[in-house]
């Protein structure tokens, strides 16, 4: 059998494997390559806190935290409970909103301006960022809460594996 031939099936992948990796490196450009190490390295936001089957005094809401060591920007982030929802429906957090690192941000639905409702027998919320790339924003965070009884939150707890979690709160929102 002739070597050069029919080389082994580790030296096909390998060369194939290589091809494929230059091939990627040069298909990005430089600007490319630096807006994907942005989309890869943009700080981390989570849900913390819904409420979602809220009376007088409290309201429909949502509560983001900040566990990085840096301030972020939240002009022009989206909220949403479904995200095949027009974009025009979504919520739209205002210029200048900003989250501290270590910090908590609260989106209330105040005065019923919400184009949308979160339901007590159970939802989804999503929250996405603008892409800075232009195109479709970059979801951030989802997540999905189940039946919640009048006044009474879901809030976000970390088990011992680092799963996060979001069992009811007892006792009224915070």
């Amino acid at each position: 059998m002739n070597f050069f031939l029919h080389p082994p099936l580790a030296m096909r992948r390998a060369l194939l494997g290589g091809l494929c990796a230059l091939a990627l490196l040069v298909a990005l450009s430089p600007a490319r390559q630096a807006a994907a190490f942005l989309l890869q390295t943009q700080p981390t936001v989570v849900i913390n806190e819904v409420l979602a089957h809220a009376d007088d005094p409290y309201v429909d809401a949502i509560e983001l935290f900040n566990p990085g060591d840096a301030a972020i920007d939240l002009s022009g982030w989206l909220m949403t409970d479904d995200d095949t929802r027009p974009q025009s429906e979504w919520v739209t957090l205002p210029a200048g909103a900003t989250l501290d690192a270590g910090g908590f941000y609260v989106i209330e639905d105040t005065g019923n301006d919400w184009p949308f409702g979160l339901s007590e027998a159970g939802d989804n919320v999503f929250l996405f960022r603008p892409n800075p790339l232009g195109g479709a924003p970059i979801q951030v965070v989802a997540m999905r809460f189940g039946a919640s009884p009048r006044n009474v939150s879901f809030i976000r707890y970390v088990d011992s594996v680092g799963k996060a979690r979001f069992p009811m709160q007892s006792g009224g929102p915070t």
